[in-house]
């Protein structure tokens, strides 16, 4: 079993594992995930592996059926497409708000945010990349002070961030994502609402075409298709 780290509550440490064990394969679609097998595999009691089961509800990756308990969602191409199209619409509602009240000093922040991610790219290492740019967009998010909205994008970014982890990013799609970062502070400056949206728009875009290129070319032939036909299971 995988090491985690344990400064997180234990049923989202739990909840990480499961989810990552999903996507390598460890658990099929529809298949049962029995608490008592989990808590055994994962080596802790039954209350964190329930929590942990709810989380993973909330994100799609588990259905609870009436006298089966937790099943493995049927993960397809469909199914990463929409987690996408929620989190752009929420994201260009963020910004739309973020962009009324940007202002010298936070925008300060937000572009010493984009400096971190620039670094991470030039060292190469996808999870630095990944952590970077998520603190750039969490810095720009929090100004809209929509708690609920901040929260949805949290919890439904983990499912392609966990296939980024997998796969990596293309060098192209990392520098079009760092220019992409200034043309939102230039949008965010001017307080553009539409014109950063806009951008989002494009950005989460070309993420998503980015991650199902490198799904497509990588050795798990669950993926292969990907970005040619909609809908087909793994």
């Amino acid at each position: 079993m995988p090491k985690i780290a344990a400064s997180t509550p234990t049923y989202l440490r739990i909840a990480d594992l499961i989810r990552k064990d999903i996507f390598a394969g460890s658990f099929i679609a529809g298949q049962r995930l029995k608490i008592l097998d989990l808590a055994k595999r994962y080596v802790t009691s039954q209350m964190p592996i329930r929590e942990s089961l709810h989380i993973l509800q909330g994100e799609g990756l588990v259905r609870v059926l009436p006298n089966r308990g937790a099943v493995v969602q049927a993960i397809n191409e469909k199914f990463l497409a929409d987690h996408y199209d929620m989190l752009k619409a929420i994201e260009m509602l963020l910004v739309r708000n973020a962009a009324e009240v940007a202002s010298s000093d936070v925008l300060d922040f937000v572009k010493a945010e984009a400096v971190k991610f620039n670094k991470a790219v030039g060292k190469g290492d996808v999870a630095s990349c990944l952590r970077a740019d998520k603190r750039f967009h969490r810095a720009i998010n929090r100004l809209s002070g929509n708690d609920l909205a901040l929260d949805f994008v949290e919890r439904q970014s983990k499912i392609p961030d966990a296939q980024r982890l997998r796969v990596g990013y293309g060098l192209e799609r990392l520098r079009e994502a760092s220019g992409e970062h200034e043309k939102l502070i230039d949008a965010l400056a001017a307080n553009d609402g539409d014109q950063a949206a806009k951008i989002i728009d494009a950005h989460l875009t070309g993420a998503k075409e980015d991650l199902f290129l490198r799904l497509a070319a990588s050795d798990d032939i669950r993926f292969s298709g990907f970005g040619r036909k909609a809908g087909s299971g793994w």
